[in-house]
């Protein structure tokens, strides 16, 4: 049975977080002289947090609330799809005049930490609308670390069989384990924006970039350039909050609490692997066919950045690919699909999934090998058997079911299915919709119509919620007691 007075409670203190929250903007313009965003974002702020007053008074009651499985399941996607509205009321109620349906693309391409943007240039907006972003970016890398490490915990291949140690977090209670990711991705933020403005950025496009970065999104302050090419201390740093972005929120917590033993991880080792494998391909390829006249030092560097930002679908470009063709932009888009590990903010399909077709893979070949030899796939001391089996293949089902789902819906916004269906993949693994082996500028994504970026904007939330509860809702047997 389903209380939904349950779930809408919880969507209520959401709505009254984001509310309480916007007081940060708001402040921020109020000393900056900007009164008229700060009075769009007070507007923003009544709204949301009348709205969430509302549904938590009206479903308080004196008992604990706790959820079973179906009402995660309804939390987790009635929240991805209400709370861009409190995001995008901001941007909506602003004197820029933003179309209704960018507004939305921006806070639903934030909160999934996507990272694209139809907005040009948001350098040229007030400072409390740059600081909303990162805000957004923050409170949506947050929750879904939250809904992937508590909420799904039945129907995700690495929690059905118990085997990640750096997925979860030692705790006496759900308060405390919150206490300490937030603790930990808001130091991690403060750290970037201390060492970025160091650099001699302003505060503000420091906490923009660093949210940017750590979150997996990619946005930057200045759209038209697409690229940060003047710094270096802040080069490294961006790449480094990239990279632990890439990484389990819980290995992180672990190395803290019990220092570098706990990087005796297969998932992190697999990561690391991969990381400079991609690394080193490159780098040859560029200091072979680099047009400029640079050190396997500096070739190593740039693959190095490249690969970081691939692998973990931030798509932050600073040194820029124009100039080495098209093998490399098809290499870094394979790397796009990878992601990073399993409960960081990244897209794509995980480094634990890839870990597991290989076993699958090695154990078939095995048996072909050797007829009388036994092989059994072990990941992380853990036999993988037929569940483990059958939820890896059902993801990519649904991964592809969904994929042409919306493709189609695409299709009949007059838009070519090849086009469409490379542009919804990449923008179900969070990466922002790519145009071939490119990702679209905020122009193009601006020309497309309200329509296409409807579709888009819900496969943002499908690649939050990794599919699986699309399907879970559409069945008869989730809405029977």
């Amino acid at each position: 049975m389903i209380l939904y007075e349950k779930v809408f409670h919880i969507i209520g203190m959401l709505f009254f977080v984001l509310s309480s929250l916007m007081l940060i903007p708001i402040s921020v313009d109020l000393c900056c002289g900007h009164q008229a965003v700060a009075a769009g974002f007070t507007l923003s702020s009544l709204f949301s947090g009348f709205v969430g007053g509302l549904l938590y008074l009206s479903t308080k009651t004196d008992v604990d609330v706790t959820l079973n499985i179906k009402e995660k399941i309804l939390l987790v996607l009635i929240a991805w799809m209400l709370l861009p509205i409190a995001a995008a009321m901001p941007f909506i109620t602003s004197p820029f005049q933003i179309p209704w349906v960018d507004c939305f693309y921006e806070a639903v391409s934030a909160l999934t930490t996507t990272g694209n943007s139809s907005v040009y240039n948001i350098k040229n907006y007030s400072a409390g609308f740059i600081l909303w972003h990162s805000i957004l970016q923050i409170f949506g890398g947050v929750c879904f670390i939250i809904s992937c490490l508590y909420v799904f915990a039945k129907f995700r291949s690495t929690y059905a069989i118990k085997i990640e140690s750096t997925t979860f977090i030692k705790g006496d209670s759900f308060a405390e384990r919150l206490k300490k990711i937030i603790t930990i991705y808001v130091g991690l933020v403060f750290i970037g924006v201390l060492l970025i403005a160091g650099a001699g950025f302003p505060v503000v496009d420091a906490v923009y970039y660093a949210t940017s970065a750590l979150s997996s999104s990619g946005f930057f302050v200045d759209a038209s350039s697409g690229s940060i090419y003047s710094l270096h201390l802040a080069n490294w740093t961006l790449v480094l909050l990239m990279f632990i972005g890439g990484c389990s929120i819980g290995l992180i917590i672990n190395v803290v609490q019990n220092g570098l033993a706990a990087l005796n991880n297969q998932q992190f080792i697999c990561y690391g692997f991969i990381l400079s494998m991609g690394t080193v391909i490159l780098s040859i390829y560029i200091h072979c066919t680099s047009p400029f006249d640079g050190s396997l030092l500096e070739s190593l560097e740039k693959a190095f950045v490249l690969t970081v930002s691939s692998i973990t679908n931030t798509g932050m470009n600073f040194i820029g690919t124009d100039a080495f063709g098209n093998f490399m932009d098809t290499i870094l888009y394979i790397m796009n699909f990878c992601g990073g590990c399993s409960g960081s903010c990244t897209g794509g399909i995980k480094i634990f999934r890839i870990i597991m077709i290989f076993l699958l893979i090695k154990s078939y070949l095995m048996r072909l090998t050797k007829t009388n030899a036994i092989y059994i796939p072990i990941y992380a001391g853990k036999r993988l058997g037929d569940a483990e089996i059958t939820s890896l293949f059902t993801y990519f089902l649904c991964y592809a079911m969904l994929a042409i789902v919306f493709a189609l819906l695409m299709c009949y916004g007059e838009m070519d299915f090849g086009k469409a269906i490379g542009m919804v993949v990449t923008t179900m693994n969070n990466n922002g919709p790519f145009l071939g082996t490119r990702m679209a500028t905020y122009a193009e994504i601006a020309a497309f119509s309200p329509y296409i970026k409807s579709i888009l904007m819900l496969a943002m939330i499908a690649g939050r919620v990794e599919f699986l509860p699309f399907f879970l809702v559409a069945m008869r047997s989730f809405w029977s007691r």
